[in-house]
């Protein structure tokens, strides 16, 4: 399903929060930017696939900020920044700033499912979660577009 970068500049602002846009080079982003479309948000630049967004985020012990040309070269289609954007020579990739990339990154998801509203169903309890989730997945996959979470993150 994804979302635009359009649609994500919306949710962030509608939230409260302030967000600037520029593209990697330095140069002015353009309306034409806010277009392209994401496939998904990730947090962890190992998982940048083509068509991600990858937001860069202050960590514990490192800033997201750190890994952006990884998550550029992995096949980003922007990024969302907490704090200053940086430079990247050569390209051309949207980077949006903000002050808190989680927030922002909420906010997002926020809206993705207010616009969406897909039916989400939770499983808990101490055992069993994985297997219910692999199970209950591959059963109304058949019939419903299904997303699950990969592996055990639960």
């Amino acid at each position: 399903m994804g979302f635009t970068l359009a649609e994500l500049r919306r949710w962030i602002q509608s939230a409260g929060l302030d967000v600037t846009a520029r593209r990697a080079d330095g140069s002015e982003a353009g309306a034409a930017v806010g277009a392209l479309r994401c496939r998904a948000a990730v947090t962890d630049s190992r998982q940048v696939e083509d068509g991600f967004l990858f937001c860069a985020a202050q960590g514990d012990s490192a800033h997201g900020v750190d890994f952006l040309e990884q998550a550029l070269t992995s096949g980003a289609v922007a990024a969302l920044v907490e704090g200053d954007l940086p430079y990247v020579d050569n390209c051309a990739t949207p980077l949006f700033a903000v002050t808190d990339a989680r927030a922002a990154l909420a906010a997002a998801a926020r809206g993705w499912l207010d616009l969406h509203q897909p039916q989400v169903i939770g499983i808990t309890g101490s055992n069993g979660k994985t297997t219910t989730k692999d199970f209950l997945g591959a059963a109304l996959g058949g019939e419903f577009p299904v997303s699950v979470s990969p592996g055990n993150l639960n």
